[in-house]
Parts: C-alpha cells; structure tokens; sequence
C-alpha cells in the first residue's frame, strides 16, 4: 500500500480531498482544505512512516475539530494499512 500511495500522490488533487471528506461527513472550509493539501503534499513521507507529530504543523492552522478528526482517521488508516 505504500508502494501504490507514494507513485500516485501526484495525482491527488483537492476534489479528491473534497470527496474524502465527504464520504467521512468532515466539515471544513476552503482555506482550511487549502492547508490540508499542501500539508499531504510536502509530509506524505512522513505519514506513511508513521509520524504524526508532523500533524502539529497545521494544528493552529485549521479549526480543533477537523484537526481531531484529521488525527482520528489517520490513526484508523494507519492501523489498516500501514
């Protein structure tokens, strides 16, 4: 799975994330998705190795409640499939 994620996070765009978000019923405004693409964008690598202290970077950045979501599910995802 991380073989597949690393050749294709180039092709994730924001209506990807939109979608996800959706799916997972997350509320989230524009600036907010903004930051949240950028953030995968430049620390996928670290995500995938399992740091999520890197998720500090965007803590103040975007509201408590999508931040604790954005944690929760990444725990979840990380159990599946990392």
């Amino acid at each position: 799975m991380i073989d597949f994620i690393q050749k294709n996070i180039q092709y994730l765009t924001l209506e990807h994330l939109k979608l996800f978000a959706k799916a997972n019923q997350i509320s989230y405004s524009e600036e907010e998705i903004q930051i949240i693409y950028i953030f995968i964008q430049k620390h996928y690598q670290d995500l995938l190795r399992g740091n999520q202290t890197c998720f500090k970077k965007i803590k103040s950045k975007i509201s408590p409640t999508l931040y604790q979501k954005l944690l929760t599910l990444y725990q979840e995802y990380k159990e599946k499939y990392i």
